[in-house]
């Protein structure tokens, strides 16, 4: 318990010193929604991958601390 409470006050002291933090969002392409490879064809090739207007994306939240 002791141990938790003085973690928690250092980490409190460090972050207080910190004068600039910045918190912003941006979107970025989903890699796992990418179709590569041979798409389980094991002879010939596959035909082409149909281009999607719609790509997902994914939100995502950026903190600069300095």
């Amino acid at each position: 318990m002791r141990l938790l409470l003085i973690t928690i006050l250092l980490i409190g002291v460090a972050l207080a010193g910190c004068t600039d933090v910045k918190t912003y969002t941006f979107k970025k392409e989903r890699v796992d929604q990418r179709i590569e490879g041979n798409r389980g064809y094991l002879i010939g090739t596959p035909p082409p991958v149909p281009v999607e207007k719609n790509v997902p994306k994914r939100t995502m939240i950026g903190i600069d601390i300095e």
